[in-house]
């Protein structure tokens, strides 16, 4: 819930960009209204909404690659972090990333095997899954 909430601040700022299309008329400006506003309205929605801390702080530094949280144990924002460094791997993206070990979440994490070898193949996996089950729903 928390990876599927985490840009949920991304909403009202489109929303307003609806609104003042001469401000937003250049992409540019889009973009970083997005990539600035992000987090903060994220948060307020969630904090509104009576979401626990858990789920704001993941909102909050879910692309703060260097965010260390103070407790050892791997928490939620640890995984939504280290969630998008693996939906970015493959992407346009993908050329500002750090390395995995130099991402505090993921150290956190553990010895997952979290890596980008290991996440292409996964999605390769899962692909081949899908693909059986389409084929599955289209002789029936």
């Amino acid at each position: 819930m928390a990876g599927l909430l985490h840009d949920i601040g991304i909403v009202p700022v489109l929303v307003q960009a609806e609104h003042h299309v001469n401000l937003f008329a250049d992409e540019k400006n889009l973009h970083h209204a997005m990539a600035e506003l992000r987090a903060d309205v994220g948060c307020a929605v969630l904090e509104n909404w009576e979401f626990p801390k858990t789920f704001i702080q993941a909102a909050r530094h879910a692309e703060d690659w260097h965010y260390e949280c103070r407790d050892s144990a791997p928490q939620l924002v640890d995984v939504v972090i280290v969630a998008q460094l693996h939906s970015m791997i493959g992407s346009r993206q993908n050329a500002g990333l750090p390395a995995f070990d130099q991402v505090p979440a993921w150290r956190r994490l553990g010895e997952l095997d979290l890596n980008a070898s290991r996440s292409l193949e996964l999605l390769s996996e899962a692909r081949d899954r899908v693909d059986e089950v389409q084929k599955l729903l289209s002789i029936r």
